[in-house]
């Protein structure tokens, strides 16, 4: 640790700290002793980085049963500044039927955020570190026969499609899921159980979450006091505006504008604004090399929205 520390005092880029990500205690190979050698690793290096005025924070499972086997959470809460918990890839490809990524209810279903939200909180996270995760990607399925537009249809296991830029089978990102839209070829339905977009074409299938989706996921999580949102990640947005209505006076960054807005109107009691959703169309030629990540500015932004006004 001593030496870690030191190397980050001879590089001067102004970090705040250092964010941890062990995905996940006890799973994936793991052993059931990783639970208390997360507490080890967190405690040694929170006390490392508190003499050099850093923070630390790390990422979490959603899952309630990953949650129960691998993380002490009164312990972890103690020894965080800041808790981030993923709560998306709840459901894909690996599984054998069609259903959101992020879901945010029911909560008596445990692979939701809403559940997720009451475990952590009901079992040692304070909420005033709680930062909650919200994607801007979707997940991909295909199905053996056309789909009936419903949610909950059997699919082909492992299975699913790519998109142009983030090239991974069985995710896309929102710029590559709002872009397959315009082309025309989709159905997009909304699933009101879990407050949910998904689109149908043929034999596949993406669940993604859209504006309207991230308001719902950003204000129930406001209304548990929670520190802040973060996401993953900036650079899947539309951040080049492609979806947007012409005219538009603030056409990118759709989603992080949405979580911006959610936590506004969360503090102030504001109505919902949601800009108007652009009709689909024929897509403009696009080049994955003018991805960028300028727009983690905002992610900043909304976080400290919350947690120091």
């Amino acid at each position: 640790m001593e030496v870690c520390v030191s190397k980050r005092r001879k590089m001067d880029y102004d970090f705040d700290g250092l964010d941890l990500d062990w995905e996940f205690p006890t799973q994936r190979g793991g052993a059931p002793e990783d639970k208390e050698n997360f507490i080890i690793l967190i405690k040694e290096l929170r006390s490392a980085l508190t003499v050099g005025g850093y923070i630390l924070t790390a990422a979490i499972s959603a899952s309630i049963d990953t949650l129960a086997s691998g993380y002490d959470l009164p312990r972890v809460s103690d020894n965080l500044d800041l808790v981030h918990m993923m709560a998306y890839d709840y459901h894909g490809s690996w599984d054998k039927f069609t259903a959101p990524n992020a879901p945010l209810f029911p909560p008596s279903d445990k692979l939701t955020l809403s559940a997720s939200l009451e475990y952590v909180l009901r079992n040692g996270i304070r909420a005033d570190k709680l930062v909650v995760g919200v994607p801007m990607y979707g997940r991909t399925f295909v199905l053996e026969s056309p789909s009936r537009g419903v949610l909950g249809e059997s699919s082909i296991t492992t299975q699913g499609f790519q998109g142009p830029f983030t090239r991974t089978d069985g995710f896309l990102g929102y710029n590559e899921i709002c872009n397959e839209l315009r082309t025309g070829n989709w159905t997009v339905h909304w699933d009101n159980t879990s407050l949910t977009p998904f689109a149908t074409t043929g034999n596949r299938i993406i669940t993604y979450d859209n504006p309207e989706s991230i308001m719902h996921k950003v204000k129930y999580a406001m209304g548990e006091g929670v520190a802040g949102i973060m996401t993953w990640s900036v650079d899947t947005d539309d951040f080049r505006g492609d979806c947007a209505l012409p005219g538009q006076t603030s056409p990118r960054d759709p989603l992080l504008q949405a979580i911006m807005i959610a936590i506004e109107e969360s503090l102030y009691k504001k109505p919902t604004t949601l800009p108007p959703t652009k009709k689909p169309e024929k897509p403009e030629p696009s080049s994955a090399v003018q991805l960028c990540l300028y727009p983690s500015l905002y992610v900043v932004l909304a976080l400290i929205t919350y947690r120091f006004w």
